[in-house]
């Protein structure tokens, strides 16, 4: 016969050796104070597959895998009923990955053959199986009012092999001289809604690795793959349906071909209209819009074409009016992104929350990239960044004074030598601008940024300004 303990020593001695990931369901069978004591860490952190009739994953054509998890309508079982034991369970989840289960995995490593299509049967099935999985599941969460959970979501393909007899149709392998296939990202049905899960508070999309290995040639070794990814519009929909979120972390993963510039569009405008959904309760957003294919810079760019601007900077700018911490990377950064409305527009707009911003390998030379706005079809690239230069500073010093909070600003280049940031020390805001024999800060930047003295001066580190800010902003109209 097993001796009682009390409660507080169970709850100790589960704890401790839930710290050691030992397997805990041993302990429950001793009795049920063991039992619930034990619980608490099981159900703490759960992988739930989506509904499915396969247990199975394949990961060759003479090799499958089960899957771990438990399915989405066995953890209603196991959590609901008039058991007092069974309802607490619930009460214990802190943390779910949830596994959407699609028929296949899509090699990102692919061309075009003669009759490709996007619209294939693969992907149709995909996301079909994929807007299936995540309604089901936010129907199930819907009905969660009383507690706050982390959700984590992946895709799971059923059929992992990576082999030729498991691809998309009217494709064939990279070899670098046909038109490569813009990597497949999971979409929710146009017509899918999803019922709102307040009790979502953290959601993140974590990548993960499939069960197969990609085959290795000659010396190389066979390699694990990644599972697909989901699109940033499904990712921002399913954002949208969740409780108070207050951080977030997107990245674009398309990694669209120079060879659709159409798409690349399309997507823009997808994730543009789909940012207008961000919950007003985020805080903290993180973007990554990701890298592209290589292209080829001409000597001379062509005169610009009138576009209009840059939609993805206009829809990042009214997200950053309710943000705490910014942080944008590998996207090409437009001055519309502070000043959409013009500089002397500027004056309207205010960051009441904004303390942290971080842009990151910003420049984009592609022909769609920051430079085009500014070809002129005589000027050099040097020429030509020096513009796009002072106009992104310039627009980023009208803004910045309208960030009353600001403490840490930081804007860098991944290939070109220019750098500005804000920093905050001893009480004081600091400026500092990296110059160099292609840019040098004009009247304009200086007037924007309301220097001190209207000039800056030499810093420590070579090839350096700075200015220093005793009071911050230097406007007097900030609310």
């Amino acid at each position: 016969m097993v001796v009682s303990l009390p409660q507080e020593l169970l709850l100790l001695i589960a704890s401790h050796i839930t710290g050691k990931e030992e397997k805990l369901t041993p302990y429950t069978l001793v009795n049920k104070s063991w039992q619930a004591a034990f619980e608490r860490g099981i159900y703490s952190s759960l992988v739930v597959l989506s509904p499915s009739d396969r247990e199975y994953v394949t990961v060759s054509p003479t090799k499958r895998l089960k899957k771990h998890g438990l399915f989405l309508s066995r953890l209603d079982d196991i959590t609901s009923g008039p058991q007092d034991w069974r309802r607490a369970r619930r009460t214990y989840i802190r943390r779910i990955l949830y596994r959407v289960a699609v028929p296949y995995w899509l090699s990102p490593g692919r061309e075009k053959d003669e009759d490709y299509t996007y619209d294939n049967i693969c992907r149709r099935e995909n996301n079909h199986a994929f807007s299936t999985g995540v309604c089901l599941l936010f129907e199930y969460l819907s009905t969660w009012t009383t507690q706050a959970i982390s959700l984590d979501l992946a895709l799971q393909a059923e059929n992992a092999s990576t082999g030729e007899d498991n691809t998309e149709p009217e494709s064939m392998p990279a070899t670098g001289n046909d038109d490569a296939i813009a990597h497949y990202c999971a979409e929710l049905s146009p017509d899918c809604t999803l019922p709102r899960a307040v009790c979502i508070t953290s959601l993140n999309f974590p990548e993960i690795l499939t069960p197969a290995m990609i085959p290795g040639q000659h010396t190389i070794p066979d390699r694990p793959c990644l599972e697909n990814r989901i699109s940033l519009p499904a990712k921002l929909k399913i954002l949208s349906s969740c409780g108070d979120v207050l951080k977030i972390q997107l990245t674009d993963t398309y990694n669209t071909p120079s060879t659709e510039p159409e798409m690349l569009q399309n997507n823009t405008l997808a994730t543009a209209n789909a940012l207008s959904q961000l919950p007003s309760s985020i805080r903290s957003f993180e973007f990554c819009w990701g890298s592209r294919y290589s292209f080829e810079i001409p000597d001379v760019r062509p005169p610009k074409k009138d576009t209009g601007p840059h939609t993805l900077c206009i829809a990042l700018h009214k997200v950053s009016l309710q943000l705490q911490h910014l942080e944008i990377m590998d996207m090409a950064v437009f001055p519309e992104l502070f000043c959409p409305d013009g500089l002397q527009g500027s004056f309207r707009t205010f960051w009441p929350h904004l303390e942290t911003l971080r842009l990151a390998r910003t420049d984009d030379f592609s022909p769609s990239g920051s430079l085009s706005r500014y070809g002129d079809g005589h000027s050099s690239d040097e020429t030509l960044v020096e513009r796009y230069i002072d106009d992104l500073y310039s627009s980023l010093g009208y803004a910045a004074q309208r960030m009353p909070r600001l403490q840490n600003l930081n804007l860098e280049f991944g290939s070109i030598a220019h750098e500005l940031k804000i920093l905050f020390r001893d009480g004081q805001r600091i400026l500092r601008v990296r110059v160099n024999r292609h840019y040098t800060p004009s009247s304009r930047f200086l007037e924007a940024w309301r220097v001190p003295g209207g000039c800056l001066q030499p810093c420590k580190g070579r090839g350096w300004q700075q200015a220093s800010y005793k009071t911050w902003p230097q406007i007097c109209d900030v609310h």
